[in-house]
């Protein structure tokens, strides 16, 4: 994403009041990166690359609340 990271669109969409579920996606999932998802309101951190099941759980766990 030109001129934005994965971090301030996060923040951008929270400050805005927008709930949609986030899911970040990453080569390097330390527990520094995860906690700073979850302080941001990310609601899933996978490792690259994820599995077809994990990211049809997401979809599906996001449609059903």
């Amino acid at each position: 994403m030109p001129h934005m990271t994965d971090w301030k669109l996060a923040e951008k969409l929270r400050a805005g009041g927008n709930l949609l579920p986030i899911m970040l996606i990453t080569g390097s999932p330390s527990d520094t990166i995860v906690s700073r998802a979850f302080d941001l309101g990310i609601s899933l951190v996978l490792d690259k690359p994820p599995s077809e099941e994990e990211l049809l759980d997401f979809i599906e766990a996001s449609r059903s609340g």
